[in-house]
């Protein structure tokens, strides 16, 4: 499952608005936080985790790789 993110909250940037996107790319249980570079053009900006159980989805991501404050 893809996590789409909006951090600038302008939808005239990134893909159909969206600045990053989360779990597009995953090799077991490490994924990627992506950045978007125009069009469907994505730029791996931090690496993280991600679980499932049940109905649930986990997803650890740097808060840093999001432009927003370290950690």
């Amino acid at each position: 499952m893809w996590l789409l993110l909006d951090t600038d909250h302008n939808s005239k940037t990134g893909w159909e608005g969206y600045d990053f996107i989360g779990n597009r790319s995953v090799d077991g249980s490490e994924t990627w936080m992506e950045q978007n570079t125009g069009g469907w053009k994505w730029v791996r900006v931090a690496t993280g985790s991600f679980a499932g159980r049940g109905n649930e989805l986990t997803s650890r991501t740097p808060r840093g790789a999001l432009g927003r404050g370290e950690g």
